[in-house]
């Protein structure tokens, strides 16, 4: 019996963000589609939708209140509010840079795996 070879395409972290779960089920986790093979879903081959840890900071209130820039007490407070949600920010995005990594080696160590399994050896991870 032939082997069909396959080379899997890694798409971008937007592309994949903007897929929505059935289609990333439906692209990626079929090794019949990625073959060329036709057919069911295997078992167990759904992709399962992560839910980030990452919580995304509110913007201060006090920046769309006209009040704010009237009296310099509250531009004070506001300005304390928008150095704290600078920092949350800054927390969000290195949040999401250590998601994005975290993906992306799971998504290669299960891609390495897939192209081990396809080879026909059956010792992979």
């Amino acid at each position: 019996m032939r082997r069909t070879v396959c080379a899997l395409v890694v798409v971008s972290v937007a592309q994949a963000l903007a897929l929505s779960p059935a289609a990333m089920a439906g692209s990626l986790s079929s090794p019949t589609s990625l073959v060329g093979g036709g057919g069911a879903q295997p078992a167990g081959g759904a992709a399962s939708a992560a839910v980030p840890s990452c919580a995304k900071p509110g913007m201060p209130l006090c920046m769309n209140d006209p009040t704010t820039f009237t009296n310099a007490d509250r531009m004070t407070q506001c300005q304390g509010e928008v150095r704290e949600y600078v920092d949350r920010s800054m927390a969000y995005l290195q949040c999401l840079s250590n998601e994005h990594q975290n993906a992306s080696h799971e998504l290669s160590q299960n891609v390495d795996r897939f192209n081990c399994r396809l080879s026909g050896n059956r010792t992979c991870g």
